[in-house]
């Protein structure tokens, strides 16, 4: 029983320095608290004792671990749409500059008549 008390004890303390972690953490702090909670969780299953407690940091493991890869699709998602906004808006003003010398070199060619006869003067 002692023991059993020791475990879910450990098992609250680690608990509630991960949660926290986990809940507002980026994606390197989210995968460092994976990987504690799992170290933890395989410690307490690998103990007789404590594997109720074990299965419960697995589980909490379990979350966290989906949580990192959640992370990690939602950044790959906005980077994608980042390039894609960015490689729109390159084409974009290369098409503006395209057409804007193509008008101005129309220019120059109709009025090409006024620069001569402004110069034989």
């Amino acid at each position: 029983m002692k023991s059993r008390v020791i475990a879910f004890g450990l098992l609250f303390c680690i608990s509630a320095s991960v949660v926290p972690v986990a809940a507002f953490a980026g994606e390197n702090e989210a995968k460092n608290a994976a990987i504690g909670a799992t170290a933890v969780s395989a410690y307490l299953l690998s103990h007789r004792k404590s594997r109720d407690a074990g299965i419960a940091g697995a589980a909490g493991s379990v979350y966290l671990w989906k949580k990192y890869h959640d992370s990690r699709t939602s950044r790959r998602s906005r980077e994608l749409a980042r390039e894609r906004r960015a490689r729109r808006q390159a084409a974009y003003y290369r098409s503006r500059y395209r057409a804007q010398r193509r008008y101005s070199a129309r220019l120059r060619r109709a009025n090409s008549h006024y620069y001569r006869v402004a110069r034989s003067r």
